[in-house]
């Protein structure tokens, strides 16, 4: 069975940067409603963050914000790339990080 999802990444790039330092999570839960496990039956739109993603999804999103505020304040000066990634598709296999280091090779 194929489907479409779509991963979210963002980037802070540092000029000359050698390395990335790569934060994620895993950012869907339910995936598009293919197991009739969500209280919208009919919903065909992904079902974001629910239970543990959340946890994990707010926690790269708040250390992002931090790094944002910082970063643009002077404070901090990173040596590496910084990229925050959310992935989907990983309860059937990490396909969501797999698929982003695949093509980011």
């Amino acid at each position: 069975k194929k489907a479409r999802a779509l991963n979210v990444v963002g980037l802070w790039p540092v000029p000359g940067a050698k390395e990335t330092i790569v934060l994620g999570a895993h950012l869907d839960h339910l995936g598009f409603n293919e197991g009739g496990n969500s209280l919208a039956p009919k919903s065909k739109e992904p079902h974001i963050g629910a239970d543990d993603n959340a946890s994990g999804v707010a926690a790269v999103m708040q250390i992002a914000q931090n790094l944002s505020v910082k970063i643009t304040a002077g404070e901090l000066k990173p040596k590496q790339n910084i990229l925050i990634g959310l992935w989907t598709g990983e309860e059937i296999g990490i396909l969501g990080s797999s698929q982003f280091v695949k093509s980011a090779k």
